[in-house]
């Protein structure tokens, strides 16, 4: 069964949980460190483009264990183009859609209390699903896409278990069990995208990848494969963006009971709430936590904005650090992890008491700071301000071509000026539900 409307990350491997990346917009510290930066969390999230042209999706990928354990397949409809996806849009849906629960006060009413809760859904029931075949596996494609080496194979005519064994010669390893599950996909004649680390590459170099399908008639979330390193009550989180509201069409629509929520405390219970909500609908149905127009000019990129040649002339790592809180680099773990990588803390056993954690490091004492540095290291702003280009700058400016072009959708006549249509669908799922 594919549960549309959205597309889900598939890590094989030794991988046992995901890591879904959640930051408020509050830094008052002022600096990439933070303590409000980030909070991390077991997980899967994706963005969706949707449009007459196809779909683009934008996918975090997680994974816990060693770099040569990392394989990556998704099915995926026709030949898409791969390319780097920008972190920060994660970052960026997150604080315009996250539910907010809060009590309401009113005392005009005698001390009635008085709530709203952001959280609305609609949808439609389920279906099922099977797989073989005869031939070779074709490669149709294969390419460096930043850390990663990512090939599209057509396997429709080799059938699930030559797929299967392709994967394994060439290191992207699958455990035996996806076999059935593989061959589930191939009868819907999709074809795979098989993504692996670079040898040079660690398991930190990972970040979001973008797959655009001009092929795809509709967003789609193989859960079935993905069951195989899935965690009990995964959450899933999908933003899609078109022109208009969207709603899945083969797994239930479902609604919290707003009595369930624990509204003094700003609804901490909500994904307990959730669960048991989609439970009752046998583990088969997505929330829709938001649905509404959305601003889209510049959300992620602005034309000149962020000067990457400028950051590369200046030679003081603190300056350099200032300059791009100046230029509006995302705040988040990824930008945090090239800090690190070029800026490396020494050992905590090394560092005197007002260095020790990565606040007051790279925070609040980094000049004093980085005269405990060893002596034989030195600042390279060129090839810092090269990763935050390739990394960084050029996702964001990819994923604000997405954005603008579905801006400039109009098929219903009622346009929204500079944006979209933005539906957030939640669920959480285990293993045994992903049937």
């Amino acid at each position: 069964m594919r549960s549309r409307l959205s597309m889900i990350s598939v890590i094989a491997g030794l991988v046992a949980t995901a890591a879904l990346l959640i930051s408020t917009p509050v830094l008052a510290c002022g600096g990439f460190f933070c303590s409000q930066v980030p909070v991390e969390q077991r997980g899967e999230q994706i963005v969706f483009g949707y449009g007459p042209d196809g779909v683009t999706a934008i996918i975090q990928i997680a994974f816990q264990g060693s770099a040569e354990d990392f394989a990556w397949v998704v099915p995926v409809s026709g030949q898409p183009e791969i390319g780097l996806g920008p972190d920060a849009i994660f970052q960026e849906m997150r604080w315009r859609t996250d539910p907010q629960f809060y009590v309401n006060w009113d005392w005009s009413q005698g001390g009635e209390c008085m709530m709203d809760m952001m959280t609305e859904a609609d949808g439609d029931p389920a279906a099922g699903g099977g797989g073989g075949g005869g031939g070779q596996v074709v490669v149709l494609d294969k390419q460096e896409v930043g850390p990663f080496i990512a090939v599209t194979l057509d396997a429709t005519e080799a059938g699930a278990e030559l797929l299967l064994q392709w994967l394994d010669d060439n290191d992207f390893d699958q455990p035996e069990e996806s076999l059935p599950i593989i061959a589930h996909y191939l009868e819907q004649e999709l074809n795979f995208v098989a993504v692996k680390l670079k040898e040079s590459a660690t398991v930190g170099d990972l970040q979001p990848l973008m797959l655009t399908m001009p092929d795809a008639d509709e967003p789609c979330i193989p859960l079935v494969l993905t069951r195989i390193a899935a965690a009990p009550d995964m959450p899933v989180t999908a933003w899609v963006l078109g022109e208009s509201r969207v709603v899945p069409t083969n797994w239930f629509g479902v609604e919290i009971n707003p009595k369930k929520i624990d509204w003094v405390s700003n609804g901490s219970n909500y994904e307990e709430a959730a669960t048991a909500a989609i439970d009752e609908a046998a583990g088969h149905g997505f929330i829709t936590e938001y649905a509404g127009e959305i601003a889209t000019q510049n959300l992620l990129y602005q034309e000149g904005k962020l000067d990457t040649a400028a950051l590369a002339q200046i030679t003081s790592p603190t300056e350099f650090l200032q300059q791009m809180l100046m230029q509006g680099f995302p705040r988040n773990a990824q930008v945090q992890s090239l800090i690190q990588a070029h800026i490396p803390k020494p050992p905590e056993d090394e560092l005197s008491e007002d260095c020790k954690t990565d606040q007051q490091f790279y925070t609040w004492n980094l000049e004093a700071c980085l005269d405990e540095m060893p002596s034989d290291w030195t600042f390279d702003p060129a090839a810092f301000a090269a990763d935050l280009e390739e990394k960084v700058v050029l996702p964001l400016e990819a994923g604000q071509e997405v954005l603008d072009r579905l801006a400039s959708i109009d098929t219903n006549g009622d346009d929204v000026p500079n944006g979209s249509y933005l539906t957030r669908l939640f669920t959480t799922v285990s293993p045994d539900e992903m049937t």
